[in-house]
């Protein structure tokens, strides 16, 4: 994983009344910036949540617009940000990168090619402490600030996980469908089993398709997730075959805590 290391000699290094301008990747990481900023940071997002992140390519006003900020966030393991941080590094050397995930390990599999760090708790607290660590050093002032506002933020992320650790240790091992792999780090963590509609974006056909309805079927996988209503459709027959409940969960929603908690509750009593 690449990481750009810059120099961290501070921005704000005197008292300042304006607001460090904060470009992130996805809107997830508005959440996570903005409690840990608040009144210090005004928060930009590069990918909205009606977008896909394998597929996005960012448009040149968009890169022009994330060079004139003081400080990038990136996830550290989405597609385009590799691009964003090429272009950062020949055009605007200033900007402060933040890689969230950087010196992250939290289990075996967060080392395979998924990009969903986020849909874990547990990940989401080291990206906190990462991004705090890194505006203590771009805004010295108000070092104090950010570490307390990072650790009232982490509290939460801590009772969070707590609550899908309660709510799933019934449902361990239980299958579900779900159309778009964006749960693998999340199932794996919590032991669940996700049956994927599609691989590398693309829908499963034939004799694939064939075989996960069967295991659906074998081991009552009786819920289907998908990202938004569009795809309530390209379910429909599959989820009367299973007789399952569809539910919409969308991975890049803003809210992060309160998505999350639905997401819990959603296993919880469907399961």
């Amino acid at each position: 994983m690449l990481y750009l290391c810059l120099s961290m000699a501070p921005i704000f290094s005197e008292v300042s009344k304006k607001p460090l301008q904060v470009m992130v990747s996805i809107p997830p990481q508005k959440e996570f910036l903005e409690a840990i900023g608040q009144h210090r940071v005004s928060v930009n997002v590069v990918l909205s949540k009606t977008q896909h992140a394998e597929l996005f390519d960012p448009s040149s006003e968009l890169l022009y617009q994330i060079a004139n900020a003081d400080v990038y966030v990136m996830v550290g393991t989405l597609a385009f940000e590799k691009k964003i941080q090429a272009y950062l590094k020949r055009v605007s050397p200033h900007i402060k990168v933040i890689n969230s995930i950087d010196g992250l390990y939290l289990h075996q599999s967060f080392l395979e090619d998924d990009p969903h760090d986020w849909m874990v708790p547990e990940a989401v607290i080291h990206m906190v402490g990462v991004i705090s660590h890194h505006l203590q050093k771009i805004d010295p002032v108000y070092s104090q600030h950010y570490q307390d506002q990072a650790k009232i933020y982490t509290e939460k992320l801590k009772e969070l996980s707590n609550f899908l650790k309660k709510s799933l240790a019934q449902h361990q091992h239980r299958y579900f469908v779900i159309t778009h792999p964006f749960l693998n780090h999340f199932s794996d963590y919590y032991y669940l089993r996700p049956l994927v509609l599609e691989v590398e974006g693309k829908t499963l056909t034939g004799k694939r398709l064939f075989n996960l309805i069967k295991k659906a079927k074998k081991e009552e996988a009786n819920l289907i997730i998908i990202e938004n209503e569009s795809q309530r459709r390209r379910v429909r027959r599959l989820s009367k075959k299973l007789k399952a409940s569809v539910k919409v969960l969308n991975p890049l929603a803003y809210h992060y805590i309160k998505n999350m908690t639905y997401l819990g509750t959603l296993f919880k009593e469907n399961l």
